[in-house]
């Protein structure tokens, strides 16, 4: 194991937040400065631990395919100072006419001192980062992307046996797009005309749409090359997690509310790399793991049952990838966690001071860590994370399908078949909610 760092661990910079105050005082009117508090550290420290190869370079040079496990970690914590709160005393003395007030006022912003505070670390201390999502949300992202992968390892770019065994299915719901807009055309009732449009979309998406797909496909996979090959199949997920809250520090002469921003973004990776030898029949679309998988796809609406679970994937992660030699797999992990504090408000603490100038400045800290590990876990089966609902196409279909079931005529009657689909990409949003 290999260990390198850039940079140093994050520290007190040296930076001062003087004060300077003018007191009662009707013989001096002169501002008096008094010794700065240090911030909270600041700066950039980067870490790596990788595993060395011996001989990678020949390995290499031979074609051989090597996959390093590594991980590393970026610290980076960011102030910008600003300037601090003025404020007076609400009480007064009179000096010859002249009205004198108590007055306070710092140097530079203190929001990574409030911030601190909050958390329990003193001057010149270090915020850890903060997690929002947990191990066990990020390993089942894993598991459900190593499935997806798993699943397409061993199958063609199309599926040309689901084609062949749903091609009537496919032919009638090209002659009920016909019928579906004639009805949108010539129906006087808006009703029916919404079932056209609604038989017409599925007849398009699952009926026009993959039948141009597959004779694509097999003009293609006629025009490739056979022999051997390689491919590499991948799945990639996000989960993302927010959240804001504020909190408050109080004296006896300024309270400051800062707003605290959290957030929690991970991107995960799986990958296979397959070595196998490309025949014409695997060219235009003809897998064992198709065959062997034909019967869930040909399930009433089992493509609706995949939304909500990777029952699809799982069956074909099952299947082994028969002519495939894997020459190596990995995921990765990328990770960031942030926390970043801005000020709110200000106001003159129990003495109910008045605040002339409120404080400015800021300050973030990051976390940056990636993973790479050789090697997929066992597939495994998962509730889906995402329905994929915010996205248009998916609302869509939904939508017309539940207007099929509502609705019996001759546009909808039959099961859509399905275009085959191995790509993978998960994503997750855990939401925004103030504490």
């Amino acid at each position: 194991m290999r260990h390198r760092t850039r940079g140093a661990p994050l520290a007190d910079n040296g930076e001062n937040n003087s004060y300077s105050r003018i007191w009662y005082d009707c013989s001096n009117s002169s501002w008096t400065v008094y010794g700065g508090t240090h911030l909270l550290a600041v700066g950039d420290y980067a870490t790596m631990d990788d595993v060395i190869t011996p001989d990678y370079f020949k390995k290499r040079q031979r074609g051989e395919i090597v996959f390093n496990s590594m991980q590393s970690s970026r610290l980076v914590a960011e102030r910008v100072s600003g300037v601090g709160t003025h404020r007076k005393s609400p009480t007064s003395i009179n000096c010859s006419g002249v009205l004198r007030y108590n007055e306070l006022k710092e140097s530079l912003g203190v929001t990574d001192l409030v911030l601190g505070a909050k958390f329990g670390v003193g001057v010149g201390g270090s915020l850890s980062y903060s997690s929002l999502l947990s191990d066990e949300d990020i390993a089942s992202l894993v598991v459900e992307l190593s499935t997806v992968v798993q699943n397409a390892r061993g199958r063609p770019d199309g599926e040309l046996w689901e084609a062949i065994a749903e091609v009537d299915k496919s032919l009638s719901l090209l002659t009920d797009l016909f019928v579906s807009m004639r009805k949108m055309v010539t129906d006087a009732k808006w009703a029916n005309r919404g079932k056209g449009l609604s038989a017409a979309w599925l007849a398009v998406r699952y009926g026009l749409q993959p039948l141009v797909n597959d004779v694509a496909g097999i003009v293609k996979g006629l025009e490739d090359t056979t022999g051997k090959r390689q491919k590499t199949s991948r799945a990639k997920g996000t989960l993302t997690a927010h959240k804001y809250e504020t909190f408050t520090s109080a004296s006896a002469t300024v309270s400051r509310t800062i707003g605290i921003s959290y957030s929690d973004d991970v991107q995960i990776r799986a990958m296979s790399l397959d070595e196998f030898s490309a025949s014409v029949a695997s060219n235009i679309g003809f897998s064992v793991k198709g065959l062997v998988t034909l019967p869930w796809e040909l399930v009433r609406f089992s493509f609706v049952i995949d939304w909500f679970a990777n029952i699809g994937n799982f069956l074909g992660a099952l299947v082994p990838a028969v002519g495939h030699t894997q020459l190596g797999s990995a995921v990765t992990i990328e990770r960031v966690r942030t926390i970043n504090a801005v000020p709110v408000a200000e106001s003159g603490g129990s003495q109910n001071w008045s605040i002339l100038r409120s404080q400015t400045g800021t300050y973030k800290i990051s976390h940056t860590s990636k993973i790479r590990t050789s090697g997929l876990p066992l597939p495994g089966l998962i509730i889906e994370r995402n329905f994929k609902f915010s996205k248009l196409l998916r609302c869509l279909d939904a939508l017309a399908l539940l207007v099929m079931q509502l609705y019996a005529f001759r546009g909808v009657k039959r099961r859509p078949p399905r275009k085959y689909s191995h790509s993978g990409d998960v994503s997750f949003n855990w939401g925004d909610g103030a504490v």
